[in-house]
């Protein structure tokens, strides 16, 4: 009886939120294409959905909702039938009201089992033939989906690398592709005008890439920013590719170094509110332990590891087809090198639980290479004498960096790319010259502390200006309880109303959204 009121008992912030919605709602006659909203339970983007909803609908655009892969359990599946005929449910479990108050007609669920098993049989020959890298590439009908399947996989899992068990990974390739034959047919049979994911990595992404082939226009809606994804970037957050050094004044952003060094020094002092990135985990928590750093003369390096099934290729390729083969080839380098170095790892502070076991298992193969918990604090380490980071594109780079402490990237899609406070070799072969030569490095690599303030100020504080909220965001996160409640606080709605709302607010706004919609920009600036 408790899950059952917990499923219908209404919440106000929720019901005023969808009443505003309904009082947009226009009558326009259909014109016989259709618009994808995936269903997801992050409040500030039914917010983005509502704009673009009134947008569409003015178009006479059919509105519906739908999960990107059915991997309900048999009693959700049940409820999401269930519930996507019968209006009762009260938006905090499941979405179906609220998207229903901003006109989606009805909900889709794919099917579980694909008509094409011969085929499916034949290109998962095809897969296994292939090594990682080809792995990653892999397509069907022009639409690259290795990527998605490997990270989906892995997270399924809670895997560091793609399985060899073949009856794993056969299960784990026939639900994926199997998927994406539904939606490809259902593309065949729907004219598709538009799509909208949550993300693009995993099975989110799949309904992105069948959009992009088919021509649709494709967006993701996330809590504070839009994109509109393409063929040329097919992930959000990669506008760093285009960031200029030294400028004053990007994206209608005023760039601020003060500004970005009160911020980070707030974050060395151990503060989470600064920015998204460190909301949840950080490096610089922890406390200051035991020496484990050793004096013997030696170069130290530390070797950051990232979270295995934690969407490894979200910033599209690196230099390694996942975070396995990296520290395999750490692991060569540092026998190879340690009578000169000394070698460490530090577990990653967002590990999944999955993550501790491999990362467990990993350091085993390579004892020569001393692990360091999460607990430890990354200021007590560089305190300690770490003197070189390891990294693919973690945020600790520009956070070393900051402490004077040399970093080696191994990745040419890291968000500081355009930035010259860390190392970005070319290849696996630059990367494994530059460990070599990090003597040499370490007496001439010189770091310019504006290049870090100036990066920090533009990819991450950038960020703090709210697309829905505006200059109002800091007030939201307080009001709330702070970043962690972004996603689940139904109290957005009523701040959103009570603090932001407003007829000249939504006119703008809505014009906002408009003008993105049928512009080509990568991702959405508020005009006001």
């Amino acid at each position: 009886m408790n899950k059952l009121l917990k499923l219908i008992r209404r919440n106000a912030d929720v019901e005023s939120f969808m009443d505003l919605n309904k009082s947009h709602r226009k009558n326009v006659a259909k014109i016989g294409s259709v618009a994808l909203f995936e269903l997801q339970i992050t409040y500030p983007a039914f917010i983005g959905y509502s704009y673009f909803a009134r947008v569409l609908e003015s178009l006479g655009v059919e509105l519906i909702g739908y999960r990107p892969v059915n991997d309900l359990s048999r009693l959700s599946r049940f409820v999401f039938k269930f519930l996507r005929k019968i209006p009762l449910d009260n938006g905090i479990n499941w979405p179906f009201r609220i998207m229903r108050s901003f006109g989606v007609s009805k909900f889709i669920l794919p099917s579980q089992v694909s008509r094409n098993q011969l085929e499916l049989e034949e290109l998962f020959l095809e897969f296994i033939s292939l090594n990682k890298v080809q792995k990653l590439n892999f397509k069907i009908n022009d639409v690259v989906l290795g990527d998605l399947f490997y990270d989906w996989h892995l997270r399924q899992r809670g895997l560091p690398t793609i399985t060899e068990e073949m009856a794993i990974l056969h299960e784990d390739f026939f639900e994926f592709f199997g998927t994406f034959m539904w939606w490809e047919e259902y593309f065949d049979h729907n004219k598709v005008d538009s799509v909208f994911v949550s993300h693009s990595v995993y099975s989110q992404g799949v309904l992105a890439r069948i959009g992009l082939r088919n021509n649709s226009n494709v967006f993701l809606v996330g809590p504070d920013r839009v994109y509109r994804l393409t063929e040329k970037n097919l992930h959000p957050d990669m506008e760093f590719l285009d960031y200029i050094p030294g400028i004053k004044q990007q994206f209608g952003y005023s760039i601020d170094l003060l500004r970005a060094q009160n911020a980070i020094d707030a974050l060395r002092g151990g503060s989470q509110e600064i920015s998204s990135a460190h909301s949840f985990v950080t490096g610089y928590k922890g406390f200051q332990g035991d020496r484990i750093i050793a004096e013997n003369g030696k170069i130290n390096i530390m070797i950051a590891a990232h979270c295995f099934s934690d969407a490894p290729h979200a910033n599209s390729d690196f230099h390694f087809s996942d975070f396995v083969e990296w520290l395999k080839f750490l692991g060569k380098k540092s026998w190879e090198t340690k009578d000169k170095y000394n070698w460490y790892i530090k577990a990653h502070p967002a590990f999944f639980e999955s993550d501790k076991i491999h990362f467990a298992k990993i350091t085993a193969d390579f004892p020569w290479i001393q692990p360091i918990s999460s607990s430890y604090s990354n200021l007590d380490l560089f305190a300690q004498g770490v003197q070189v980071v390891l990294t693919i594109h973690g945020t600790i780079a520009f956070e070393a960096a900051y402490e004077n402490i040399l970093v080696i990237n191994a990745s040419n899609n890291c968000p500081h790319i355009k930035y010259d406070f860390s190392l970005r070799p070319s290849s696996t072969v630059e990367y494994s010259e530059m460990i070599d030569s990090i003597p040499k490095l370490l007496a001439e690599f010189v770091i310019v502390p504006d290049d870090i303030l100036h990066f920090y100020d533009l990819h991450h504080l950038r960020k703090n200006s709210n697309i829905y909220f505006g200059q109002n965001y800091g007030e939201l996160l307080e009001f709330i309880g702070g970043y962690k409640e972004i996603f689940t606080s139904p109290k957005i709605f009523r701040f959103w109303l009570d603090q932001v709302y407003g007829k000249d607010f939504d006119k703008n706004l809505l014009s906002s959204f408009a003008n993105f919609f049928k512009s080509n920009a990568y991702f959405m600036i508020r005009e006001k």
